[in-house]
């Protein structure tokens, strides 16, 4: 048996965690000594205590922890995945902090709006390929985007014609975001030239809903602007867009998208990517 001045140093647990693990459950003691509370544990213990270590590593909380200690290894396995994933995303939104906070250091000394032109256009019906789903930041976008890919190459041949892919333009639709789950739904699309029957498939993606679709875009009128260069020019360019629809007495009426001119796709250089951000408007 082992006292808990020496388990704890040959678990690299302290005393008054393992003292608490004992309080909730976790880890308790083999022996307590009632005469003096003295706290006793068997060697065969440091197996349990390594594998409580690995889980507090991985990012997982006490209540989590007693869960997975009355689970088999197979439903361990997948709350690992699930924690796995979670942290993917939760270094994606990190990397998307660095970004953004690298792209105002370059910028530090232009506090100015961006002076890019606001106009009118139409933006004319015509048939997509999408996929909507929920992600938990924007830089995930690329996610979707290689689903898509993955599912016009499996629907060429069937609903789609190689012809039609040739010019196709690169969209992504920015639907409302979830307070409850803190995700964006995107919807990244791709032009079609010609005429299709609409379709619809639903499945699940990375653990969310996420649904393909051929369908048609209807006309619209767009207030947008074209812009070159990082994407995290886009909060300023709003500040524009924001002054030249009150000037106009315009009221955005649908969710914004940007049109791909050039994109990390077939783009290396951040500062050549080419955007037309695009805000649907009435008035």
């Amino acid at each position: 048996m082992l006292k808990i001045g020496e388990f704890a140093a040959l678990s690299s647990m302290s005393i008054h965690m393992l003292r608490n693990y004992d309080k909730i459950g976790i880890l308790v003691p083999q022996y307590v000594d009632e005469m003096n509370g003295y706290r006793y544990y068997d060697k065969s213990q440091l197996v349990k205590a390594n594998q409580i270590n690995a889980w507090k590593i991985m990012g997982f909380g006490l209540e989590q922890m007693q869960e997975l200690l009355t689970l088999d290894q197979s439903k361990i396995e997948l709350l690992m995945e699930e924690k796995r994933r979670e942290k993917v995303a939760e270094l994606a939104k990190i990397g998307e902090q660095i970004h953004q906070i690298e792209s105002m250091l370059q910028d530090s000394e232009r506090v100015e709006k961006i002076t890019n032109p606001v106009v009118r256009n139409r933006i004319e019906s015509t048939w997509v390929i999408s996929l909507r789903s929920q992600i938990a930041s924007y830089p995930m976008e690329g996610i979707l985007w290689e689903e898509l890919t993955k599912a016009c190459t499996q629907q060429t041949g069937k609903t789609l014609n190689t012809k039609s892919m040739k010019s196709a333009i690169a969209m992504a639709i920015y639907h409302d975001q979830s307070e409850a789950s803190e995700t964006i739904e995107v919807e990244v699309l791709l032009t079609l030239d010609g005429e299709y029957t609409a379709f619809q498939q639903e499945y699940e993606l990375d653990g969310r809903k996420a649904v393909l679709s051929i369908r048609q875009l209807e006309n619209m009128d767009v207030a947008s602007v074209i812009f070159e260069g990082s994407y995290s020019q886009i909060s300023k360019i709003n500040l524009s867009v924001a002054d030249w629809l009150e000037k106009n007495q315009l009221a955005i009426v649908g969710p914004s998208f940007c049109i791909y001119h050039r994109s990390p796709e077939n783009c290396v250089e951040e500062q050549k990517f080419v955007t037309q951000i695009c805000f649907p408007v009435r008035g």
